[in-house]
């Protein structure tokens, strides 16, 4: 027994010995592993703080290469080509960047430029019956627009070729810095999203409406100014080869000589906010929605039989509203129901009534109409037409439907001449002067 006892004893001490030295080895390489791993953690956060340092480096030295760029192209010099004699005067002055992708492009146009003026034959049939005046070409520019995108520069050119006046004639240069390309005007459309006619609606508005040209139209606007406006920003994409960039606006520019602006100092620039263009974008129709939505109708043309109307007020009996006309218009105007709207209105109406001009039994042309406009928000309509230009606006609300009304932006061509002159003053009057009184006799019942 006793031998036994000292055997157990011994296999006990052996198994605690061992499996003390079981836990510290245990042990030992847990902690290694944690050692390991936290040697790992701090490389990783040691190596994501670098990664970090990189990122913000290199944001830094973009940033500095921004703000380099910047201030070079702000501190341009003005570089000046001359050359004169006793028939010629040749100055074509430009903006230089000391930034090659850009004054490459700009200084190659204005070398060319100068050099196509300075070679012009003095002996040319430019230069005969002209009385001892100069043959001058002096190009010009504006202060250039500069962000960190883009670079845009306005010059104007005046031209005198010898008895003929002189002339004012529009160029720019609009330039991607990101891209180190000449921007085009296709790319700016493309990039707000936007259309040339649209561009040139919204420029016809602003030529009608905004305060700038109020000094170039009568009060109210006459239907001949309305004509020139849509004329002079008819969307031809050669018309619109000058505009300038900022980041506010997109300006385009009218020529000199035009039915509008032939007596203006210089170039009439148009700027339509980009804010403006994106709620002019938001407040328009798909053309091409509407005209599925249109059906073909039999409508007037002018000379066309008409009978006319005596009655002095018109009764709409469908939606119960009526409208008083002055006794003026007895026997002069005519009303039919039509389907052939204006694309822009806020939304398709459920009726167009037209007034039209009848005189001795012949159609002249429509004044004006009433759009009944169904499922909408009175407040949205009268929003919407807060800032719109005098052919169409709101006019009241009542029995679930809203009214605007719409005018046309000219008179017939035939007005414009004899024998119809007294026609046309006639229509005129009865659109710019009784329209907007007839609009306040609208009730509903």
């Amino acid at each position: 027994m006793k031998n036994v006892y000292v055997f157990l004893s011994f296999a006990i001490f052996v198994l605690i010995v061992s499996g003390c030295g079981n836990n510290e080895a245990l042990s030992t390489t847990a902690e290694a592993e944690n050692e390991h791993q936290s040697e790992n953690e701090e490389k990783s956060e040691e190596s994501v703080e670098e990664d970090s340092e990189e990122v913000e480096e290199k944001i830094m030295e973009e940033e500095n290469i921004e703000e380099d760029l910047g201030s070079k192209l702000e501190n341009y010099e003005t570089i000046v080509l001359g050359d004169t004699n006793d028939v010629k005067e040749i100055t074509v002055e430009y903006p230089h960047f000391s930034y090659a992708p850009l004054d490459d492009i700009i200084s190659s146009e204005m070398e060319d430029i100068f050099e196509r003026e300075k070679d012009v034959d003095e002996n040319d049939e430019f230069y005969e019956n002209s009385f001892g005046a100069k043959h001058s070409f002096i190009r010009t520019f504006e202060e250039p627009i500069i962000s960190s995108d883009f670079v845009s520069v306005y010059f104007e050119d005046n031209v005198y070729y010898a008895a003929a006046n002189s002339h004012l004639v529009s160029n720019t240069i609009n330039f991607d810095l990101r891209n180190d390309s000449v921007i085009s005007l296709e790319e700016v459309l493309n990039e707000h999203a936007t259309s040339l006619d649209e561009i040139a609606e919204l420029a016809a508005q602003k030529l009608i409406t905004d305060d700038k040209f109020a000094g170039y139209r009568e009060d109210p606007v006459s239907d001949y100014y309305m004509e020139a406006a849509y004329e002079v920003t008819d969307p031809l994409e050669n018309d619109y080869d000058s505009f300038t960039l900022s980041e506010e606006a997109l300006t385009v520019y009218i020529p000199q000589y035009n039915s509008l602006f032939a007596q203006s100092e210089g170039i009439v620039g148009v700027e339509l906010p980009w804010d403006e263009i994106e709620s002019f974008q938001d407040n328009s129709y798909n053309e091409e929605a509407i005209n599925e939505s249109v059906q073909e109708i039999d409508s007037y043309g002018f000379g066309a039989p008409a009978e006319a109307m005596t009655a002095l007020t018109y009764m709409d009996e469908e939606y119960g509203f009526s409208v008083d006309l002055p006794e003026s218009w007895e026997g002069k105007y005519t009303v039919r129901e039509s389907e052939d709207y204006y694309d822009h209105l806020i939304k398709e109406p459920s009726k167009s009534i037209v007034f039209s001009l009848v005189e001795e039994g012949m159609y002249i042309g429509d004044l004006f109409s009433i759009e009944v406009i169904e499922g909408i928000d009175e407040d949205e309509v009268e929003e919407y037409y807060e800032d719109w230009p005098g052919f169409e606006g709101y006019i009241g609300a009542g029995n679930d439907v809203v009214l605007v009304y719409t005018r046309p932006g000219m008179m017939p061509d035939q007005l414009y001449e004899e024998p119809y002159i007294e026609t046309g003053n006639q229509f005129s009057q009865m659109v710019e002067q009784d329209m907007s009184g007839i609009l306040e006799t609208v009730e509903f019942e």
